[in-house]
């Protein structure tokens, strides 16, 4: 997902004026769209630009499903960041890069960490995730509370945020499949 002009999606920080939309928007001439079925108006296009500002601000950061098998072990099925158009499976301690998260098993706690180890920054003690854009833009964003669902699990897993970067999974989640939804 990118944004025509300022900052990438993730950073939540788009305006309309990113997609164009500038307060003296008007169209040629003051008349309407020459051709109704192929033209769009400025008023179209302002609602359109808002439109899409509205889908870029509730795109999730990323989702993500993994089963957990024994050991345990986390195999991701499905990943997908926001600031990485591939996807695809892997075992969790090796993603096929740094834009995809690890997904380790904490023994001592019982619980797994979901990490982005190539991407996380500290700036003033506070950690986030710093990725690019396709064009090299860079842009800072923080994971919030996810959504989680879990199949075939035979207790409930939790899911807390531990800061703006990692999350960590508990639960019984031997033979579990389970979606996160991160926006």
């Amino acid at each position: 997902m990118i944004v025509p002009a300022g900052a990438p999606a993730w950073t939540r920080i788009a305006q309309a004026s990113d997609y164009g939309v500038v307060p003296d928007l008007h169209n040629l001439g003051d008349f309407g769209a020459v051709n109704a079925k192929t033209d769009i108006t400025a008023e179209e296009y302002a609602r359109l630009a808002t439109d899409c500002l509205a889908a870029v601000r509730g795109a999730p950061l990323f989702w993500l499903t993994f089963e957990v098998g024994a050991g345990p072990v986390a195999n991701v099925r499905q990943c997908q960041p926001m600031w990485d158009s591939a996807s695809g499976a892997y075992a969790g301690a090796t993603p096929p890069s740094s834009s995809f998260p690890t997904i380790v098993w904490n023994s001592g706690a019982s619980e797994f960490a979901l990490t982005f180890p190539g991407l996380v920054v500290t700036v003033n003690t506070v950690r986030f995730i710093r990725a690019l854009d396709p064009f090299s833009v860079v842009g800072d964003c923080a994971m919030a509370t996810p959504t989680i669902h879990t199949a075939n699990a035979v207790s409930a897993a939790t899911c807390r945020l531990v800061d703006g970067a990692e999350l960590r999974i508990a639960g019984a989640l031997t033979g579990a499949l389970i979606s996160l939804v991160v926006r």
